[in-house]
């Protein structure tokens, strides 16, 4: 009994670390994505404009941006 009781404590503090590691691998990809969203915003404030010209084999391609309004993130790139 006491051999279970050792077994089963030592699963319950393994599956207690992979909760932890999966939490902090969580909280890394929220403030990835928060810290995107805060740049997107400032660009947004900056007035980038919605249609640039870039160069690509000496010849220029329109690239339209879509601006989502609730994140204020690039939705949509048309070549």
């Amino acid at each position: 009994m006491k051999i279970f009781i050792k077994n089963l404590c030592k699963e319950i503090i393994a599956f207690h670390r992979k909760v932890k590691r999966k939490i902090a691998e969580i909280k890394l990809y929220i403030e990835d994505i928060l810290e995107s969203s805060k740049s997107a915003k400032q660009s947004w404030e900056n007035n980038v404009p919605m249609n640039e010209l870039v160069s690509v084999n000496n010849s220029n391609i329109a690239i339209t941006k879509k601006i989502c309004r609730e994140c204020r993130g690039i939705t949509q790139i048309k070549l």
